[in-house]
Formats: structure tokens, sequence, C-alpha cells
């Protein structure tokens, strides 16, 4: 529970620090004196957004610090899951920097505003004024009734599941999307496919092809110039490499001489070696020159074939189209293999479904046999708050689809006239009538609760004075399970409450400031007399509020 509160430079405070009892607390002061600032507060340290306007004096920081008792709820666990430090006596810290950076801390230690909102609402439920419509939706309504069906932990386990059978929902759809695209363009891609696998790929086969080509086209122009080029060198007598034989043998005998004349005899040597590897080559190459018309016909019909191939895939080489090939190769290969994915996955899903199936049946037992009973008590807590002719019928239906409450429709129908027809609550139930719904459910609920905190934001809005103070009866019940804040304007529910937090303006250097105080008992029934409209110094106005106060 909340034991300390303390603010510095938010909105209209410049610093209050003010300490909060067990129990049920009334927060009372006049319209516009600042009560929703502390909520606004206790909203940034639960991880609200934060905004600079909220910052008083532009040139310092907001500080709200909020101090937590919170030995004996059973928290550890999630300050563990949280990765956060646990401390019986826990603080949360939430600065706003002049910049507009926003900081919070738990224990010191800084912490995300997403895993600061999850601890949140282990700590406080903030019931504000427009959260009163909330009952008519059908997620506020199933957490009502699973929480009295005791079905949280059910839920969870299948809320779980669910979206583990959404997902894989979501997988098929893609796949037989794909599947689809892939069927629609099979018999082309396995027509390409077995274009390119026929012209027998493979790296380099492009540039042998030509070559071998321009050698089969070129056969007599090779032979008479290979056969030319042999004559002038390996002629007798007048022949290139003869020549060389003899200017070798001439200038070797001059060695012993000089030492320049060994070095050319060597480097003439070295050609003439060089040469007769040439001759030989050539030799080699007359001999494999074949003229082959059908072998020529054979290379450009390949050629032709790539050249084509090429164009069609858009392809500057044989490379190219090799990888094109495989391409098309994974994407046929891939169709094979998606249905055998979407077997699997169907498969995957029918057991999910089966599962879910006895899941939805055990929360729909569940919420069927809590019903009568949780009907019972709302219109029994309805008729102490002023509505005792209030009717209400819970209706649960069985469906034929699964949601990601179950395989049911609940729907909530209220009548607050004896005779009529009940009809869903968001449709007939007037402002007033909804805040003591909401009432009625948080003290239901608070009865198994182990949240430490609960704050109303005039939960007495469109009532009497009279139903105010049957208000703060269930408040003050509630107050015996944990501890109730509640902001009200309503003299006979703050009568109710066993402490008293009075929110006020003041006025200094032209400067407008909101403070807060704890009453004293005279100060009480001073401020029960002032929210009764009467003058203080009426003693009439000051019994009145005496006995409102039981004093």
């Amino acid at each position: 529970m909340i034991t300390h509160i303390s603010i510095k430079n938010f909105a209209l405070i410049d610093d209050i620090s003010i300490s909060v009892n067990q129990g049920f607390t009334v927060i009372t002061g006049e319209t516009g004196s600042g009560k929703s600032i502390l909520l606004g507060a206790l909203g940034l340290v639960l991880g609200e957004r934060a905004d600079l306007d909220a910052i008083k004096d532009k040139s310092k920081k907001c500080v709200i610090e909020v101090l937590f008792s919170i030995k004996n709820y059973q928290l550890t666990s999630i300050f563990k899951e949280l990765e956060m430090d646990y401390e019986d006596e826990s603080i949360i810290r939430r600065e706003i920097l002049p910049s507009g950076k926003s900081r919070a801390f738990v224990n010191d230690s800084p912490v995300k505003l997403q895993l600061l909102k999850k601890l949140g609402v282990r700590l406080i439920d903030i019931h504000s004024q427009h959260e009163t419509l909330a009952i008519g939706q059908k997620e506020v309504q199933y957490k009502c009734v699973d929480h009295f069906a005791n079905n949280k932990e059910n839920l969870n386990l299948f809320q779980q599941e669910y979206n583990v059978f959404t997902h894989l929902k979501n997988q098929l759809l893609q796949l037989t999307n794909k599947q689809t695209e892939l069927n629609q363009a099979h018999d082309y891609n396995l027509f390409l496919l077995n274009e390119l696998d026929e012209a027998q790929l493979s790296e380099g086969l492009q540039e042998k092809l030509e070559e071998q080509q321009q050698e089969l086209s070129h056969v007599e122009l090779l032979k008479e110039q290979l056969s030319k080029a042999l004559q002038i060198t390996e002629e007798e007598e007048v022949g290139s490499l003869e020549q060389l034989r003899e200017t070798y043998h001439s200038i070797n005998q001059l060695s012993p001489i000089k030492p320049i004349y060994k070095e050319l005899a060597e480097r003439i040597k070295s050609i003439q070696i060089e040469l007769e590897d040439i001759v030989m080559e050539m030799n080699r190459q007359v001999d494999q020159i074949e003229d082959d018309p059908q072998l020529l016909e054979d290379v450009n019909i390949k050629l032709n074939k790539i050249y084509q191939l090429q164009k069609k895939h858009q392809a500057t080489s044989v490379e190219e189209l090799m990888q094109i090939n495989s391409s098309l190769a994974d994407q046929v290969l891939e169709k094979d293999q998606l249905s055998d994915e979407i077997e699997k996955i169907n498969k995957q899903i029918s057991l999910q479904h089966s599962n879910l199936l006895q899941q939805a049946e055990q929360l729909y037992k569940n919420r069927k046999k809590a019903i009568p009973k949780l009907e019972e008590e709302l219109k029994t807590i309805l008729s102490r708050i002023g509505m005792p002719d209030a009717t209400f019928k819970l209706e649960l239906i069985t469906t034929k689809s699964l949601s990601n409450y179950g395989m049911d429709d609940l729907r909530w129908k209220f009548s607050a006239n004896k005779g009529s027809l009940p009809k869903p609550i968001e449709k007939v139930a007037s402002g007033g009538e909804l805040s003591r719904i909401t009432l009625a459910v948080k003290r239901i609920l608070a009865k198994n609760s182990k949240l430490p905190s609960i704050v109303f934001d005039e939960i007495d809005t469109g009532v009497s004075g009279d139903i105010g103070s049957k208000i703060g009866e269930i408040l003050a019940e509630m107050g015996n399970q944990m501890q109730v804040i509640s902001i009200s304007h309503l003299p006979q529910l703050a009568a109710q409450a066993q402490h008293h937090l009075k929110v006020f303006k003041t006025v200094q250097n032209e400067t407008t400031s909101t403070k807060i105080s704890q009453l004293t008992e005279e100060e009480r029934i001073t401020e029960i007399v002032s929210m009764l409209g009467a003058d203080t110094n009426t003693k009439s106005a000051v019994e009145h509020a005496k006995s409102l106060l039981n004093r």
C-alpha cells in the first residue's frame, strides 16, 4: 500500500509531502483545487507518458516519489520477473527533466516504462471517471466474471495457447497464399527449368564454344598460315631455325675470348630452344585442324541457344544463367516442400484446436457456475446503494468459434426498474447507475483481490447525498481489506472515511500553488460543514457535520 507521496514541481504543486494511512482515505477540495493533479502524479509513477507541460518551473526537474509498503502482498515474484530489486518498503520515483526527457526508478535502479507499467498494475488500481463507462466493454465484463470464478490461471493458460493457435493460422495463411502463387507460376517455371537443363550449362562453356566456332570457321586460313610459318622456320639451310643454330655455333666459339660472347651464346641458345618449342606446338596445331562442317553446325546451335537464353532471361553470361537455373530449381522444389509444411501445420492447428476446446469448456463451466452467485451479490450491493429494484442478468452463450476469451459470448444485461426487461448495460445504464455498478463490481472483486491499493476518482458522480453515504459505507468495508483512496465532492461519503486529506490552493507573490494537508478531527468537521454549503459558525450545520461523522 501507499505510505508516503512526495511531489515536486508538478503542475500547480511546488513541493508537497504527505503520508497516507491504511484503510479508507478521502480526498476533498474545491473544484479546480488540484485533486486531479494527485491522480496525474500517481499515473506517472505507474508508467504513464510524461508531458513537459506538467513541469511548473521549466528550469527545474519534476520529481514524483511514492513509497509502498508491500511486505504482505506476495510481490517478490513479479519483481523477480521484471528483474527489479525487491524491498519490503519499495520506492518508485519518476523524474521529468527540463529537456523533456523522462526517467523512472524502482528502489533507485533505472527501469523502462513498459516494465514500470507491469509493476504498477500490481500495486494500484486507479479508477478514473471515464473508466466507469468501461463496465460496458466485453474485456472488463469477462475480467470481472473470471476473477469471481477463479478463472485467472485457466484464462492465462488458454490465452497463451490461443496466441499459439492464431500464430499457426497466420502461418498457414501465408503458406497457402505462397503456394497459390507458386502453383500459378509452377508450369512456366518448370518449362524454363527444363529449357535451361537441356542447355547443359557449365562454367566457361560459352567461351569454349566461341573459341571452337572460330577455329572451325577458319580451317583453310589456319592450315595455310601455319604451314607457311612452319616452312619459313624449318626450311633446310635458309629456315629461321637452321640460321639460329648457325648463329649460335659462331658466337659460342668466341666464348673463351670474352665473357660477353658466352652470355650472347646462352641467350641465342635460349631463343633457339623457345623457337623449337613453338615449332612443335605449330605442328601439333596443324595435326589437330579438322574440317568438320557437322561439328561447326552443332557448335553454332549450342551457341545460339545460349544467346537466346541470355536474351530471354536478361543475363550477360552463362554463370548468370546457371544462377537462374538454380533459383528456378529451388522454387520448383519449394512447391513440393510447401505441401509437406502445410500438412504439418494443419496437424498442429488441429491438435491445438482440440486442446483449446477442452480448456474453453472448463472456462465456460467455471463461469456458468459463478454467474448466479455474482448476480446475487451485485443485486445485494446495488440494493444497499439505492438501487433495490435493479436486476442483473449475465448471459453466457456458447459459440461455434474460438476467441481470446474461450468459446462463449458474455453479455451483461441490466434493468434499474422493477418490471423492465434487462437490456445490454452499456445501452440502458445512466452515468450514476454505471458509477454504482462499477463500485459494486470493485467491491466484490476486492474480497479476493491481493491488490494493495485502489483509488477512486469521484465514484459518487451522479448520485445524491444519501446514496453517497451508502457508497462511503461500501468504501469503508473495502478499506478493511485493502487501502482505499477516494476523491469525492459529497460530504456524506467523505464522512465515512477513516482519514481525510484536503487539497487547496494558495496564492503567494501572485503565484498559485496547490497544497494538501491531513485534517484533524476538528478540521474535518469544518470541512464537512463547508462541503454541505453551510456557514461554519452555524451551530446546526456543525451538529449535522458531527452526526455525519458519528462523533
